[in-house]
């Protein structure tokens, strides 16, 4: 014992028992093989704590500092990040990078109109702490590069190009406010092209 506090000592499986009497409901936190536990009701295993700082969720052995898991097959949603902000354009983020902001990324979500989502992809601006939206991906399935209001399947945005008119028929646009140029490049010996076909 290193300080004070309640010790609470068994040969195997030390474990302190909560239990709500209505409904006769239970929880457990203990411990296993050197490991801090919480367990459900019949004792099975929810939530480890190991020794050297992982966490798992649904993981008796996690190998990273967290893993969730969930035993089932099929298109599954294994963890949500949520916040408060339906029917307005508040965005969720998940930020991944360095430990103190600079230098991030961040994949964000939020409600459009209805049950309508967008999805939106920011790295970190020159300015310290701030982000700039890269692209996004609208409800309808369309990818913007450079514009928030995506016209075709796939519209890289450079520059306005003021009010033409694209043509909905069309997959890519490719906008600029100047001289525009899809460029392809390949290596002396090797030929660059577009090739145009129809079905025989």
């Amino acid at each position: 014992n290193t300080g004070a506090g309640v010790n609470i000592a068994h040969a195997t499986q030390p474990q302190l028992r909560f239990v709500q009497t209505t409904g006769n409901y239970r929880m457990y936190l203990g411990i296993r093989t050197n490991d801090l536990i919480i367990a459900n009701d019949s004792g099975a295993e929810k939530v480890r704590f190991e020794q050297n700082g992982n966490v798992g969720i649904g993981r008796t052995d996690p190998q990273q500092l967290l893993e969730v898991h969930k035993a089932a097959g099929g298109d599954q949603t294994v963890a949500k990040f949520s916040a408060h902000n339906y029917g307005d354009t508040g965005k969720t983020f998940i930020e991944i990078g360095t430990e103190y902001g600079d230098g991030s990324s961040r994949i964000g979500s939020f409600n459009d109109t209805g049950n309508k989502s967008v999805l939106v992809f920011d790295t970190h601006d020159a300015t310290s702490g701030a982000f700039a939206e890269r692209m996004r991906i609208n409800s309808s399935g369309n990818v913007g590069i450079g514009t928030v209001d995506p016209d075709n399947t796939l519209h890289i945005h450079k520059g306005s190009a003021g009010t033409v008119d694209g043509n909905t028929n069309a997959p890519l646009t490719v906008e600029n406010s100047a001289a525009n140029y899809i460029q392809m490049l390949a290596p002396n010996g090797q030929e660059t092209g577009i090739l145009f076909g129809n079905p025989a």
